[in-house]
């Protein structure tokens, strides 16, 4: 017959823990309520948690523990991990695997196609998530639960062999490597940043198998969680005129990009107020002042990164670390001269730039290595979403390298973007006949114009001189962007 206990007081309930093993799984699992209602009774919250991990760790059924941790353990439509997978931590890695099988209702399949986007193209993406611990991750890496956590999944053998060899915790400049790292100081925001990969099977496979360990483990997306896209500048190949298109297209079309940086129905993020500012005035100042700009040496780089970058936030940018340099500027022509100071200083982390929608910090140009990085992006944790955001931003470099090696490629198309005295949703149609030929893929960011395209959020994002007709006293620039590009 089944001992079941009164837990009449705090010594009954810390005997019957002291003694647990002592106890069969029927007993465990008909006294845990009652253990819990009276630790509730006596105020006993601090050890309530530790005490129901205990009591559901000394279940030996497997099937039985299983069903005791979907109970105690699933709050709010999400399976609490971190304590699940330390009640199983000791169990063998088949009765781990029997018991994420009674709780996992996701599974993996493969990417059988590759994108619509150049084989020659490198790129890096960045993916940040909250409500994940660091901690938790190195642990399940170091204990081996992560290739439970992967069979159960259903992750193919080749792609967990290579997530598992390949993965690295908080070390930066491991290119060739997927990092792990903390954001922003909090244990529980997380960053993904994937090695250098190309369009191959294989490197969208591994990207969508760690897109689903998140998902699996709670992740999840806020305000601030972000995705950034990097492009190998090889791919450029040191074409200025190719760097100038790129400059003029987005200068053109920004406030579209944000506009269809994120599924449909959601919002760019709040943080790209500050972490990916607009930099549209800047481009069409730079082009008014630099119509034949070369970047030939490093004088030339940090010019081209002051004009794009820093004129508009250079007071944001040396504000909270550099006081000194701050307080010398006294003339506009000051500044040029301060951001080069800024930019030689031993102690100055550079980083300190990149927090607009496009960031070339990361590119050495003259010597053609490095990454240029596009902000803007909304995390997702859907591998399809992330794979449509690297297609626009691919297609649009690839886009700037056709249109630099052959001035007739869609002239008529590039020509007619740069019109202003057209609507906004005539410029997206350009924009997306510019960078895409399938019908399917204009459509995807044409449905996610028009979910959000009337929502006052977005006149955060409205710098400069408009580029479509917004009003009927609408302006032009001082000199067309299209004069650069002859």
């Amino acid at each position: 017959m089944d001992k079941i206990l009164s837990f009449s007081n705090s010594n009954d309930i810390f005997n019957y823990i002291k003694f647990i093993d002592s106890y069969s799984d029927n007993e465990i699992i008909n006294n845990l309520p009652l253990m819990i209602f009276n630790m509730k009774r006596l105020f006993l919250y601090s050890k309530l948690e530790e005490y129901i991990k205990i009591s559901i760790k000394n279940i030996k059924d497997i099937n039985l523990k299983s069903e005791q941790i979907k109970k105690y353990f699933y709050n709010f439509y999400k399976y609490d991990w971190e304590n699940i997978f330390s009640i199983i931590e000791n169990h063998s890695l088949k009765e781990k695997e029997c018991i994420l099988r009674n709780l996992n209702n996701l599974k993996f399949s493969r990417v059988q196609n590759i994108l619509n986007i150049p084989s020659n193209l490198n790129f890096g993406l960045e993916l940040e998530y909250s409500n994940v611990s660091l901690k938790f991750l190195k642990k399940l890496w170091t204990n081996n639960s992560i290739i439970g956590l992967m069979n159960i999944l259903d992750i193919p053998k080749d792609i967990q062999n290579s997530i598992i060899k390949n993965t690295v915790f908080e070390k930066e400049g491991e290119f060739d490597k997927f990092n792990i790292s903390i954001e922003n100081d909090i244990d529980t925001d997380s960053e993904l940043s994937t090695p250098i990969m190309n369009n191959s099977l294989k490197n969208l496979n591994e990207i969508k198998a760690f897109i689903l360990l998140f998902k699996f483990l709670n992740a999840e997306l806020n305000g601030s969680t972000s995705l950034q896209i990097n492009i190998d500048v090889k791919y450029l190949q040191k074409n200025i005129k190719a760097l100038n298109y790129l400059l003029t297209i987005w200068g053109e079309c920004e406030e579209l990009f944000f506009k269809i940086a994120g599924p449909e129905n959601e919002v760019i993020r709040n943080s790209t107020l500050t972490m990916a500012k607009p930099i549209k005035h800047n481009i069409q100042n730079f082009f008014n002042n630099n119509s034949n700009f070369e970047i030939n040496d490093n004088d030339d780089m940090n010019l081209f990164l002051y004009n794009v970058q820093g004129k508009e936030y250079l007071e944001q940018i040396l504000e909270y670390t550099h006081d000194s340099l701050l307080n010398s500027i006294k003339t506009k022509d000051d500044k040029i001269i301060v951001f080069n100071k800024f930019m030689k200083e031993d102690i100055n982390n550079k980083n300190d730039i990149k927090y607009t929608s496009i960031n070339f910090n990361h590119m050495e140009w003259n010597k053609n290595i490095g990454r240029i990085e596009f902000r803007i992006f909304n995390n997702s944790l859907s591998s399809d979403i992330i794979f449509q955001d690297l297609t626009l931003i691919a297609k649009l470099c690839e886009t700037c390298v056709l249109l630099a090696s052959n001035p007739f490629y869609k002239k008529e198309i590039y020509v007619a973007l740069l019109n202003h005295n057209i609507s906004e949703e005539n410029k997206l149609n350009l924009l997306l006949d510019l960078l895409f030929d399938d019908d399917y893929d204009k459509n995807v960011f044409k449905k996610r114009w028009n979910s959000v395209k009337d929502l006052e959020f977005y006149q955060y994002f409205k710098v400069g001189v408009d580029t479509f007709c917004t009003s009927p006293n609408n302006k032009q620039l001082i000199k067309s962007l299209s004069t650069t590009n002859s």
